[in-house]
């Protein structure tokens, strides 16, 4: 990894430049903000009889900085799979009255969380302007741009290079809505984007095998378990993976195969 990741710096670093300069329009959403960055289910309290928030824990990761670096939906309210910013709501697929009962309950899952996200998104433009005008402006390609910030800065401490390769990449296909009178000073190759549409093809494919494990609830969906189910987990996380990898037509295959599972024991020392 360190000799891409190197190459991929060098790359930021030229970019750098023409993708953090802001407008007048924008100052407001750059003023330090404290943001608890893990609001999930399990980290806040509500009183069932007045339906109120009674307190939230885990602050533990809190941090101040600007509002453009931390606006996102919560995991809370967070779609199991990315949504488009917007007014138009979620429908339920076409056919949905052909299903089975099975099929109907997954849909009717997806549906309700796509639902739980658009609900989010229209109370935060109501009742807390700021975080959604943030939200938006990450939404476009006009400066500063947040995704190869928040990528360089996470690359080397998450030991994969693929979002920052990825936010990168885009960077290059914008530039004309970016800096429409500057030519972009960075590149990449057919052979560099072939690859990286490989790996993501193969990334989309643990994607839907990581839902049907959570479906049959083989393994959690973030990774969160119960203390007392550890044990358990870490056992039929090992057995899944190694079923997956031994689908590797090689070594190297493997190796990448590896890689790329989203629940990975780390070294001690990391």
């Amino acid at each position: 990894m360190s000799t891409e990741y190197i190459d991929l710096t060098e790359k930021y670093l030229r970019i750098v430049p023409h993708i953090t300069h802001c407008e007048p329009d924008t100052a407001d959403l750059l003023q330090p903000t404290l943001w608890h960055s893990d609001l999930h289910l399990n980290n806040i309290y509500v009183d069932l009889d007045t339906e109120t928030i009674t307190d939230i824990i885990d602050w533990q990761n809190i941090t101040v900085a600007p509002l453009l670096l931390q606006a996102k939906i919560p995991r809370m309210a967070r779609h199991i799979s990315p949504l488009p910013l917007g007014w138009v709501m979620p429908e339920k697929p076409e056919g949905y009255e052909t299903f089975s009962q099975k099929d109907k309950l997954k849909a009717d899952k997806l549906y309700e969380s796509a639902l739980c996200q658009k609900y989010y998104e229209v109370c935060t433009a109501k009742k807390n302007q700021r975080h959604y005008a943030a939200m938006c402006h990450n939404d476009t390609w006009k400066s500063p741009l947040i995704l190869p910030l928040k990528s360089i800065s996470g690359a080397w401490s998450s030991r994969e290079v693929f979002m920052l390769r990825s936010s990168l990449m885009e960077v290059v296909d914008h530039w004309a809505e970016i800096q429409p009178a500057a030519d972009c000073p960075i590149s990449f190759t057919d052979e560099e984007r072939n690859l990286h549409n490989e790996e993501m093809e193969n990334r989309d494919y643990i994607e839907g095998l990581m839902e049907e494990f959570q479906d049959a609830g083989i393994l959690p969906s973030d990774g969160i378990v119960d203390p007392e189910d550890y044990e358990v987990v870490q056992k039929t996380n090992h057995a899944q993976k190694e079923m997956f990898m031994s689908l590797a037509e090689d070594e190297e295959q493997r190796e990448w195969m590896d890689k790329i599972w989203p629940y990975q024991d780390r070294p001690s020392e990391a």
